[in-house]
C-alpha cells in the first residue's frame, strides 16, 4: 500500500472545505479540521482568525447617538460627562433657538437706501 503525500497547502484547502462543508465555523469546528488534517498551528491560528464565524452585537440606537456611559481610560468617575449627555442637552436649545431667529432677522432685513 503506497501513501501519498499531501502538501500542506493541499491540506488547508481541505480543512477549509471541511469547515464549509459541515458549517462548523466555530472554534470547536476549526479545531476537529485541524486534528483531522493535521494542519500546523499556524494553519489552525489562520483559520481561526479568518473563518470563525462571531455574533454581532445587538443594535444600540443610544450608542449611535452618543448616549452611552463612557468609561474613563484611567478608571475614574466620569459623571460630569454623563450628566451633561444624559440631562443638560437640552439647554443647548434655547441658545440655538436665539442664533436662528438672530440670523433670520439679519437675512431678512430691507435693504438700505443709501442717500
Amino acid at each position: 500500500m503506497t501513501q501519498t503525500l499531501i502538501s500542506e497547502k493541499e491540506r488547508l484547502i481541505r480543512a477549509i472545505k471541511w469547515i464549509s462543508d459541515n458549517n462548523r465555523h466555530d472554534s470547536d469546528g476549526i479545531q476537529e479540521a485541524a486534528m483531522r488534517y493535521d494542519l500546523s498551528p499556524s494553519d489552525e491560528e489562520f483559520l481561526l482568525s479568518h473563518f470563525v464565524v462571531r455574533k454581532k452585537p445587538p443594535f444600540q440606537p443610544r450608542k449611535l447617538l452618543g448616549l452611552i456611559r463612557v468609561p474613563a481610560e484611567n478608571g475614574e468617575s466620569n459623571d460630569a460627562f454623563q450628566h451633561f449627555f444624559y440631562m443638560k442637552w437640552w439647554l443647548a436649545l434655547p441658545i440655538i433657538m436665539i442664533i436662528l431667529v438672530l440670523l433670520w432677522l439679519y437675512l431678512n432685513q430691507p435693504p438700505s437706501q443709501c442717500g
